[in-house]
């Protein structure tokens, strides 16, 4: 069994860590986003921006629904932005770390496959050579047995 780097490890647990918080955050942040905006948003939605466009209740509500979408969307952004910079949760670093890692990989797997490359190389020399040690052995019992045989018959 191979031995994990510790320090890939101690990476995977920090990674894995970070984004258990980040996604604790984002399920409390964005639900707290959208009830704010519904509840301060609501009545200026209902009474001032549908009755200026001319919009029936249905058509607004929908419209309405969009946005609060929208704002958890952006909700979801921003949280994430503030305790990573990024979008993605800060799994992007993670990302460019294990593509250096798959490199370091590619070029260590490459590395091997040139040396297996040369194997049918060094399988005709042994090859050759074991087959040269049998007809040497073979001559070398050839050559006591005829002297046994000169032996027996003085």
């Amino acid at each position: 069994m191979q031995k994990q780097d510790p320090t890939e490890w101690q990476d995977y647990q920090f990674w894995q860590r970070h984004l258990r918080w980040v996604t604790r955050v984002v399920w409390m942040g964005v639900p707290i986003g959208v009830f704010l905006s519904i509840y301060w948003l609501d009545e200026l939605w209902h009474t001032q921006f549908m009755a200026y466009l001319g919009l029936s209740p249905p058509v607004s509500d929908s419209l309405g629904g969009a946005l609060i979408v929208m704002i958890g969307f952006l909700m979801q952004v921003l949280i994430s932005r503030l305790g990573s910079a990024y979008s993605l949760f800060g799994s992007q670093d993670f990302v460019d770390r294990l593509m250096e890692r798959v490199q370091v990989y590619r070029g260590t797997i490459e590395a091997v496959r040139r040396e297996l490359d040369g194997m049918p190389t060094v399988n005709r020399i042994l090859t050759g050579q074991i087959e040269m040690v049998v007809g040497e052995t073979e001559k070398a019992s050839f050559d006591i047995v005829q002297r046994l045989q000169a032996i027996d018959e003085v």
